[in-house]
């Protein structure tokens, strides 16, 4: 494969995560590609890349066009993509809009090769089409969709990153096309004491901290952490961090462990080094998943941290955290499982886990991503 000296890359959807990767994109393909084409919803969120354009003595380009929501919208993102002359366009969240452009010939759209991020994970289990489910369900009807591009990617693609090695294992591609895992990395590595960074945050030196870290989204299971808790009250030493925007319900439903302070709540958006001084300042990452396939940034997060994770034995997580020794698991959905877990927690040394944490931590770095995306690509190490 020539390695490319225009890339292009197209955000086809606005998420939470996309300004993120698409700046991890850019810092390793700068030192050795010429010129870079960004291509954004116009929103707020990605202006931090307008610095990184201005930085770049003219060889990075942002595109931000107007964007909705739709099966759709994403013709109008790649709107004179074709006149760009880039040689390679990557599409993030190719997960998502391979479903919605699979029979386009989106390397004709493009006028050039086309590669993609997957980053959703696939249903661990096989799905059939005379499931009843399948007149009734469009989940259902998305996941199948999704299986049989697994099974043969369209001919527009020549190659995919995914996050999780057993998803790379199921996917069948045609003559031609490269399937490559990438570490799903933390941006930085934490740098605090536990003592340090509980008197910054003001956290009780003497007590054994649980943190569940992050959105309030139903799969990273605050409600089971909260339900767990209310099964410990004879373990007074173990205090619940909640720190990232809370909705109501588990606002209400944490008020008599705060009263009892038994728990605190950071009922906000943290940045980036606030969130590196929660992590240090644990002894114990809660990351309580419900029916989550996928990776997990902050399963790396916790690892640069060096901080043992408590997490359920299911999924890419699951698996990751029992094999590699990165902290305890436990039933999957099982609240009485968790409090238990939060038990063993509480009488076993968080370093006994220390060498995995810093083996994962290692091998899911930004720098790592980096080498891995140019290797791909048949570029220099840089």
């Amino acid at each position: 494969m020539q390695p490319p000296a225009h890339i292009h890359l197209l955000e086809p959807q606005w998420t939470g995560h996309g300004p993120l990767w698409l700046r991890y994109l850019v810092e390793a393909f700068l030192p050795c590609v010429p010129r870079i084409t960004i291509t954004h919803p116009d929103r707020p969120d990605y202006a931090p890349l307008m610095d990184l354009a201005a930085a770049s003595a003219g060889r990075v380009v942002v595109r931000a066009l107007p964007w909705r929501d739709g099966r759709d919208a994403w013709r109008g993102m790649v709107q004179g993509a074709g006149s760009l002359g880039a040689d390679l366009t990557i599409l993030m969240f190719l997960d998502t809009l391979v479903q919605q452009a699979a029979d386009e010939p989106l390397d004709r759209l493009l006028a050039s090769r086309v590669w993609g991020l997957w980053f959703l994970p696939a249903p661990r289990r096989e799905l059939t089409a005379w499931n009843p489910r399948f007149l009734v369900s469009a989940s259902y009807r998305k996941k199948r969709r999704e299986q049989q591009l697994l099974r043969a990617p369209p001919r527009w693609l020549s190659g995919a990153w995914v996050l999780d090695s057993s998803l790379a294992g199921r996917i069948s591609p045609r003559p031609g096309q490269r399937i490559d895992v990438l570490p799903d990395p933390w941006p930085s590595q934490p740098g605090l004491s536990k003592a340090g960074a509980r008197a910054r945050l003001g956290l009780p030196a003497d007590q054994t901290l649980f943190l569940h870290p992050g959105t309030d989204h139903p799969r990273k299971g605050l409600p089971d952490a909260i339900a767990a808790w209310g099964l410990l009250e004879d373990l007074p030493q173990a205090m619940l961090i909640r720190a990232g925007i809370t909705d109501e319900p588990a606002r209400t439903a944490l008020q008599p462990l705060l009263q009892a302070g038994r728990a605190r709540l950071v009922d906000r958006r943290l940045d980036d080094e606030e969130l590196d001084a929660f992590l240090c300042a644990s002894d114990w990452i809660l990351l309580p998943y419900r029916r989550h396939e996928g990776s997990s940034g902050l399963l790396a997060g916790a690892a640069a941290a060096g901080r043992p994770v408590i997490t359920s034995g299911y999924g890419v997580v699951g698996a990751r955290v029992h094999e590699l020794g990165l902290g305890l698991t436990y039933a999957h959905l099982s609240v009485p499982a968790l409090a238990g877990a939060v038990r063993e927690a509480c009488a076993t040394s968080g370093g006994r886990f220390g060498p995995g944490l810093a083996t994962f931590a290692g091998s899911h770095t930004v720098e790592a991503l980096a080498r891995q995306l140019r290797q791909s690509l048949g570029l220099p190490a840089a």
